[in-house]
């Protein structure tokens, strides 16, 4: 089996989102005997705001929804053809 994989980013500058800066993303991909599993983190948001919520959706829908569909048919549904929360 092979070994897990972990990637991380702070974002220090980013303009058009001011709330992210500060916060780290993160990705996790570690292999399952049926394939493998990813896992994504966003930390330290200063606070648990209504644009966090709707991150966290967005988060949801693009790794859960819009990725799956990706690698198994082929067609994904990344911004701006992703749905309104």
């Amino acid at each position: 089996m092979q070994q897990a994989m972990h990637e991380e980013l702070l974002l220090s500058s980013l303009p058009c989102f001011s709330d992210w800066v500060g916060t780290r993303f993160s990705f996790n991909i570690e292999p399952t005997d049926g394939g493998s599993v990813l896992r994504f983190k966003n930390s330290g948001w200063a606070e648990a705001s209504d644009f966090y919520a709707h991150c966290n959706c967005k988060w949801s829908f693009f790794l859960w929804v819009s990725l799956k569909n990706y690698l198994e048919q082929g067609k994904g549904s990344p911004a701006p053809e992703d749905p309104e929360f």
